[in-house]
């Protein structure tokens, strides 16, 4: 329980984060990759939003938080977001050399894009099924 209590804060400050980045006057002189870490900050906010809150309204109905069926679609979503995050930061590689931006702003854009791939594949599986069993 005290878990999903610190997931809905953390993910309430991320959120506050990202309505900043992506609505403050300085993110418009600011490069493209503001605009999409502000984004992505958003996506995984609301994303963390969900889960804390699900996982408390299941702490209060006296459910278990995470069953065999879940902890199945997190390991096979977390092998998906895996091998398309490589291609990923291939991409990302690729677009470095052509616009030569910081690296420290690459390696935050390239940690953002691994969590929002995990999440659509999250998504993804809960709405397909994992079509094993």
């Amino acid at each position: 329980m005290k878990r999903s209590f610190f997931l809905v804060l953390f993910g309430i400050l991320l959120l506050c984060d990202g309505i900043h980045m992506v609505f403050s006057p300085l993110v418009i002189r600011s490069s493209w990759t503001d605009w999409a870490q502000g984004i992505l900050l958003i996506i995984i906010s609301g994303f963390g939003l969900y889960q804390g809150a699900s996982n408390l309204w299941s702490a209060f109905k006296g459910d278990p938080i995470k069953d065999e069926l879940l902890k199945k679609i997190y390991r096979k979503a977390s092998s998906l977001a895996f091998h398309i995050s490589v291609w990923c930061w291939i991409g990302l590689m690729i677009a470095n050399r052509r616009l030569s931006k910081p690296p420290a702003e690459i390696m935050e854009t390239g940690i953002l894009i691994m969590i929002g791939v995990y999440i659509i594949s999250i998504v993804v599986i809960r709405i397909r099924g994992l079509r094993d069993e």
